[in-house]
């Protein structure tokens, strides 16, 4: 997925809203906080700074991280976005950034997000992304992950569009978009944009949310 993020420690910390909540736009009757979501295969949980070896490699995996604006050789500035991931596990607010971090058997794999791009109950509608490290790909688990996501973002969140913003040359992203039922919705300055509706159908893995939430923390966009 084609997710822009700033190069350098100094670049985040410009991003943190300098608003209080309160006076920063429309938002949603109440903020949803991040839940562990798990099928037999994977689990999806909030991010924690101890990830932040296998950040680390996912970073500087060129074939992985080809189509991402990710830090690839500044340290401060990765463990800055490390740190910026874990303060994103709300959504409440237009632009408000949820990421959460895939494991499989007890590893890091990956991640998945949801950008809250619009919160009107009619129209609500996220974009969607994911990347998964180049040791777990070939499986089918980007797949599974993204459908994990999915239906907290049609379920929980009530989303009614999700969106996928893919280089045309990413065709690894685009097969996973297409298995999941996304349709390309339009193409423009090196991107396209697929489309999924709440009412389609699309790939639903079987999974379990934990009954338990995680504190909520408001969250800052990517």
């Amino acid at each position: 997925m084609k997710l822009p993020t700033p190069h350098t420690a100094a670049e985040y910390r410009k991003l943190l809203p300098k608003k209080p909540r309160l006076l920063r736009g429309p938002r949603l009757p109440k903020p949803i906080d991040a839940t562990v979501m798990t099928t037999a295969r994977l689990r999806l949980r909030p991010y924690r700074v101890e990830d932040f070896h296998p950040w680390l490699r996912l970073h500087r995996q060129p074939d992985t991280t080809e189509y991402l604006q990710w830090p690839n050789d500044d340290l401060r500035a990765i463990r800055e976005h490390l740190r910026a991931r874990t303060r994103q596990t709300r959504l409440w607010q237009t632009d408000d950034f949820l990421a959460l971090a895939i494991e499989v058997d007890g590893e890091f794999a990956g991640e998945v997000s949801l950008h809250l791009r619009s919160v009107r109950a009619g129209t609500r509608m996220v974009e969607v992304g994911w990347v998964l490290d180049q040791r777990f790909t070939g499986r089918g688990l980007a797949t599974e992950a993204t459908g994990v996501l999915l239906d907290f973002a049609f379920g929980t969140v009530e989303a009614r569009i999700a969106t996928a913003v893919i280089d045309p040359g990413n065709v690894a992203s685009i097969a996973v978009a297409e298995r999941l039922g996304f349709q390309q919705a339009s193409a423009g300055d090196g991107e396209h944009t697929y489309a999924l509706l709440a009412d389609q159908s699309f790939a639903h893995p079987t999974r379990s949310v934990a009954a338990h939430r995680l504190p909520g923390r408001a969250s800052t966009s990517r």
